[in-house]
């Protein structure tokens, strides 16, 4: 069976090479890029810095408008 691209999927599936949408409960969706073992957030409402809050599921970012 051929899995759903347009569901969330487990963090550890995750693709390292490019930007995807991530998600995690207390933080919610946000989009990232692996670095350093890490998917970091950059700022955090209106909170300057870096975070890095571990999230649990991925999306593949949706195709730009034509």
């Amino acid at each position: 069976m051929e899995r759903d691209k347009t569901a969330w999927q487990p963090i550890e599936t995750a693709p390292q090479d490019r930007r995807v949408m991530v998600w995690k409960e207390a933080t919610g969706i946000y989009i990232s890029e692996f670095e350093d073992g890490e998917w970091p957030m950059h700022g955090w409402g209106r909170r300057g810095g870096v975070w890095y809050p571990r999230p649990t599921h991925w999306m593949p970012l949706p195709e730009p408008p034509r």
